[in-house]
């Protein structure tokens, strides 16, 4: 993966993230779900 893909997946990892929760009151859990659904949406990680 280059890094222009690379900052594109966690751009929308960032944003699906503070949408599904309260940017306030989070766990790091919550934010390592967000981001393996991401990676697994750009096919990064099956």
């Amino acid at each position: 993966m280059d890094k222009e893909r690379a900052i594109e997946v966690l751009c929308d990892t960032i944003d699906a993230f503070f949408e599904e929760v309260d940017p306030d009151n989070f766990e790091t859990e919550d934010l390592a779900h967000t981001l393996l659904r991401e990676l697994e949406r750009a096919k990064l990680i099956t």
